[in-house]
């Protein structure tokens, strides 16, 4: 679906809970969520994730080897301070982390 010449990257999306220690502002935002959904196992649910996290992410690594995609896992980067607004989403210092640590992965 790409040119020859074009190099396909597979760039997983950073999983906050694998990728730092939450700061205060990451911890409250995540109460909040679980508040504002009623309480209706959010938790849960990002916990049943954590627990398969390692999983998934070594048999997309293995799959994208197999079909010689380059895979790079953005819950790697080097996160520092608060960086997420949710589970899986960064703020803009989240995303500058992530984009500088794929251009590093690239190289």
């Amino acid at each position: 679906m790409v040119p020859d010449e074009a190099e396909v990257v597979f760039a997983l999306n950073p999983f906050a809970l694998k990728s730092k220690q939450l700061t205060e502002e990451e911890k409250a935002i995540l109460e909040t969520l679980e508040v504002i959904h009623g309480g209706g196992g959010r938790g849960d649910t990002w916990a049943l994730a954590e627990s398969h996290w390692d999983a998934l992410v070594a048999a997309t690594a293995e799959g994208c080897a197999e079909i010689g995609v380059r895979f790079v896992n953005l819950s790697d980067a080097p996160y520092t301070g608060w960086c997420f607004v949710d589970e899986v989403h960064t703020n803009a210092r989240g995303y500058d982390i992530a984009a500088s640590f794929l251009l590093e992965s690239l190289d």
